[in-house]
């Protein structure tokens, strides 16, 4: 959000340019806006509005070019505008299509990269009210204001429109309290994407065929005064979005106020890019958990088959979009699996392969996502197809035995996944497909049987003891045709059974038929749910506490769509869903298949498998998982369905952080592209993430393949810097991009020379940035160069200035500024183990401390391997750390460094030696005192993060430090930046939700 002035007036007053009091530095390179007219006027104002005797290199021309970017265009009745990640039209009522896209890497020498283009989400108002009378009134009218924005007048209230890096801003303003009594009401209507969940950060909307789309966050209403409060944004049945601002809020508001959420792009569900994975994904089952869903399903993404899950929340979240992984993936996986909660626990089963024989196995898993079997259980040796129903004490299990006449067996199972039949039940001797429901007090099992010589459907009652209620099977249906595919519910007085009946042994239409079944096992007439010409197949069915809910594959349209028809207790179909049924899938070219469903007390759950051609173009078929939520009046609640089958495809690591006073920059390695990337986001010091989608950095640069980033702000600006290698090239070297604090920038080259350049790191300071590198360029060994960079981003030292070019390697340089010069320190193994050195570089480039062939301070000589040194400074001195390896193990040792290179303590002084590895530090300086953070394994196990305080003397104050970061996943790679009584912690750990390698970041007060 910008300012009340920006927000309320949007006026001619405020003028779009900035006048600099010296020569602007290099503008950052910005696309210019097509379209002409209004671009054009807006930059013409700008500079007219400068005071003649302005010289024209004090424009800030980037500013300009900017507002020019962002800025609406009429175009006849339309106004258009954007951004790289979107586009926005505005139609002549107000109604707004913003449509996501995506740009492929920019590779040199290549052409222009392909820009993908999802579907559009369309935003209307479609009212604003307070105490139910409308208050927006009249023909909208848009116009461009002076910066660039849209404004839409709607009687009293005016609807404002922003572009920005992030997306379009959207606020109403109220020049005036609104009339009448009650709560203020806006509610914007959402189409043409699918919903796809809420976060914390707002509501989500996407497009499944792409992944694409669009956050709309959260509300904030903002008085005259500047007094902010949190407005939240519900979704209203239908999907309508209601922000609604309480009566007390408004009677204690001062005028003019705006109520002004954000709308931000997205890719997937907020920072983790989201694919559907390869392969195909299929036989999906769910269960509902009383808070959340688990669907599981069958997922080929690895060398075996493994079962994957993820659980949904009622509102349709997914919460795990990388997927948990149920079973090993050595584990040789035959059939689909299937799914149900017995409290507290769900237990999964599938058919795999136990020795040379196939098994129905299983594993439990918990309602928060954790796989409690590494191992999983045999449940039934010799079978496969599995099904599954809980009695409220033990689950029974039931499966089919694979061969041509089949049998089904049943065992019952633990809550604790132990097996409590071996041998199994026999159910019957013959028969497959089976399915399983529990009530009335015992199990209804059914099962395709051929005993009759073509396919009817039979069942047979188990008890909660594991014994046959009628030994010679229940007939359920049986006639002329063929009856197979049988699914079965139960509504707390009876089973509803649901199959497929063909007509005739290949006729050329199937259609779903039912019978109701007691619980002593009489099974009522036929019910027909869905006949028609051409097949029906696969169905599936819950009861939602009023009425059944079955749903099932249909080819009746000429294309396969996902149907569902509700059956009262008393086996009547619903009149509006009766032959035809509700589409709940209906994707072009798709082939909804094989859908399972739960409900959750309010809405059913509908999953299936579906060939979109999400994860390849056409004419591939793979299958992905799909749900929609189904309500209890046949509302779908997802068309387009939600994407369950996906992994994260960009995985993070080797962050770094530093700050400009007011926000954070994290930044770190991104595999989004076809080669790593640079990829950063703002923090604000309150942990706000300014940049959810990140801001692509490498882009900035040439470099293929870039890793290992840093950066370092010098009052204006940050310099990122990075390693990677150029097109057609084997050897690695050094650039970087200065990035203003909007996250615009430029590229810089910094050093390209022979041999590899790597592991960068940069520091600001006698008015230039400083980057220091290991670097090859003299053969056999690593030496220590750098080169200053100035504030407009020319390299002072093309050449590079040796630091340290000893023998032996001189690796992992890191590098501050004192009050006159630089102080870099490195490992450094010229005696043969690796000690610590340190040496200091003027403001002008020049060495302080002997030649690089020979020069330096021994800051550690200590035995065994000193490596990985971190350094900072304290307004008057510098302290070093690195991982020490004296005793064997990893320890966190340092000590003070003073500005003419005396080193206060020459065999370090210990900050952590406590049990197991204490490597990789990383300092900062918080305005009292020194913050070290590590990583540690004194736990065993994964690596946690720890840290200790340090005085400004360097004094230890945590002699057994304190935890900053642990789980049942590695914290690695810590960096720090620190400002006046706090600091940021960035690092990066496996995500198991995600199934990634994700930067994180934790803000500590020291």
């Amino acid at each position: 959000m910008r300012s009340m002035g920006t927000d309320l007036a949007r006026s001619g007053a405020w003028l779009p340019l900035l006048l600099l009091g010296a020569c602007a530095e290099r503008p950052a390179p910005v696309e210019v806006a097509d379209g002409g007219g209004d671009a054009a006027a807006i930059a013409s104002a700008a500079l007219a509005s400068s005071p003649a005797d302005a010289p024209p290199q004090g424009l800030d021309v980037a500013s300009i070019m900017r507002r020019v970017h962002f800025a609406f265009r009429a175009e006849g009745e339309e106004f258009t505008g954007g951004h790289g990640t979107y586009g926005v039209k505005v139609g002549p009522q107000g109604r707004v299509e913003l449509t996501p896209c995506r740009r492929g890497a920019e590779v040199a020498g290549a052409p222009p990269p392909q820009v993908e283009r999802g579907a559009p989400l369309t935003l209307e108002t479609v009212a604003v009210e307070r105490g139910g009378a409308a208050l927006a009134a009249g023909e909208a009218r848009g116009r461009v204001e002076g910066d660039g924005s849209l404004s839409i007048a709607r009687g009293a209230v005016v609807e404002h429109l922003h572009n920005g890096d992030d997306g379009v801003e959207q606020s109403w303003s109220f020049a005036a309290p609104p009339p009448g009594e009650g709560d203020l009401t806006v509610r914007v209507r959402p189409t043409g994407q699918g919903y796809a969940g809420r976060t914390e950060k707002g509501h989500h909307f996407v497009d499944p065929a792409t992944g694409l789309g669009f956050r709309y966050g959260l509300a904030t209403w903002i008085d005259a005064s500047g007094a902010r409060t949190g407005v939240d944004v519900q979704r209203a049945p239908g999907g309508d979005l209601v922000l609604t601002v309480p009566h007390d809020v408004l009677a204690a508001s001062s005028f003019p106020a705006v109520l002004d959420p954000t709308i931000g792009p997205e890719l997937g569900l907020d920072a983790p890019i989201l694919a559907a994975p390869p392969g195909n994904q299929f036989a999906a089952d769910v269960a509902f958990d009383g808070s959340n869903f688990l669907v599981v399903w069958l997922d080929p993404r690895t060398t075996n088959a493994v079962i994957m899950a993820t659980r949904v929340t009622r509102t349709g979240e997914v919460l795990d979009p990388g997927g948990i992984v149920v079973n090993r993936a050595d584990e040789q996986t035959l059939h689909g699996p299937r799914v149900v909660f017995g409290g507290p626990d769900f237990l999964v089963a599938w058919g795999g392969v136990e020795g040379n024989d196939v098994a129905i196995r299983g594993a439990r898993v918990s309602t928060t996502g954790a796989v409690l079997d590494a191992t999983s259980a045999v449940l039934l040796l010799g079978a496969y197809q599995p099904a599954l129903a809980f009695d409220g004490e033990n689950y029974l299990a039931v499966g089919t035995e694979l061969d041509a006449d089949g049998g089904v067996f049943a065992a019952r199972v633990t809550r604790g996944g132990v097996v409590l039949d071996d041998p199994p039940v026999l159910v019957a001797s013959q028969g497959h497909q089976p399915a399983v429901a529990f009530g009335g007090g015992n199990y209804l099992v059914v099962w395709t049987d051929q005993r009759n010589g073509i396919e009817d459907i039979y069942g047979n009652l188990v008890s909660p003891a594991g014994t046959l209620v009628n030994p010679n099977g229940i007939p359920i249906h049986t006639s002329d045709d063929v009856s197979f595919q049988p699914a079965v519910a139960f509504d707390g007085s009876q089973h509803l059974v649901v199959f497929r009946e063909r007509h005739g042994t290949s006729g050329p239409t199937s259609d779903i038929l039912g019978r109701r079944v007691t619980t002593v096992g009489g099974a009522g007439d036929p019910i027909t749910i869905a006949a028609a010409d051409g097949h029906r197949f696969s169905p599936a069915v819950a009861f939602g506490g009023a009425h059944f809910l079955v749903v099932w594959s249909d080819e009746r349209s000429g294309d396969q769509d996902l149907r569902g028809a509700r059956v009262d207790r008393d086996g009547l179909v619903n009149p509006n869903d009766a032959t035809a049924g509700v589409v709940i899938s209906a994707f072009p070219g798709g082939q909804p298949d094989r859908a399972a469903l739960a409900f959750d007390g309010t809405n059913f759950l509908v999953v299936w498998d579906e060939d979109r051609n999400v994860n390849s173009p056409p004419p591939s078929s793979l299958r992905d998982t799909f749900a929609a939520r189904v309500s209890q009046s046949m509302t779908v609640l997802d068309p387009l369905g939600v994407l369950l089958s996906t992994v994260v495809t960009n995985a993070q690591t080797d962050a770094a952080v530093a700050h400009d006073g007011t926000d954070y920059l994290i930044v770190w390695s991104d595999t989004r592209g076809p080669s790593k990337t640079i990829v950063g986001v703002r923090v604000s010091r309150t942990g706000a993430v300014r940049d959810p989608s990140g801001l692509v950095l490498g882009s900035l640069g040439a470099l293929s393949d870039q890793a290992r980033p840093a950066a370092a702000w010098n009052g204006s600006r940050y310099l990122v810097v990075w390693e990677g290698y150029a097109s057609g090239s084997a050897s690695f070297d050094v650039e970087g991009a200065l990035v203003a604090p909007d996250g615009t920038g430029a590229g810089v080259t910094i050093s390209d020379g022979p041999g590899d350049q790597v592991a960068p790191r940069v520091a600001f300071g006698g008015g230039s940035f400083l980057v220091v590198w290991q670097d090859l360029r003299g053969g056999a060994t690593y030496d220590v160069f750098g080169a200053r960079v100035s504030g407009a981003g020319a390299v002072l030292d093309p050449a590079g200035i040796a630091i340290s070019a000893a023998s032996g390697d001189q690796v992992e340089p890191v590098v501050a500024y004192g009050s006159s010069s630089f102080l870099v320190a490195w490992s450094d193994s010229r005696a043969g183990s690796a000690d610590i050195f340190a040496a200091r570089v003027s403001k002008n480039g020049g060495l302080l401390d002997g030649p690089a062939s020979s020069g330096g301070i021994v800051v550690s000589g200590a035995p065994g391997n000193q490596s990985r040194p971190a350094i900072a400074f304290n307004g008057s001195g510098y302290f070093v750390v690195w991982e020490d390896r004296r005793a064997g193990a990893g320890d966190i040792y340092g000590t003070p460094v003073n500005t003419n290179g005396a080193v206060g303590a020459p065999t370090g002084r210990r900050i952590s030696g406590a049990a197991g590895d204490q490597t990789r530090p990383a300092i900062a300086y918080h305005g009292k005192g020194y913050l070290v953070v590590w990583e540690d394994r004194r736990a065993g196990g994964a690596a946690a993060l720890y840290g200790a305080r340090l005085t400004k003397q360097g004094a230890l104050m945590d002699e057994e430090g304190f935890l900053v970061a642990s789980g049942d996943t590695e914290h690695r790679a810590p960096a720090l930046s620190a400002r006046s009584g706090q600091a940021l912690c960035a690092f990066h750990r496996l995500v198991p939700s995600f199934a990634a390698i994700r930067a994180r970041a934790r803000l500590i007060t020291p």
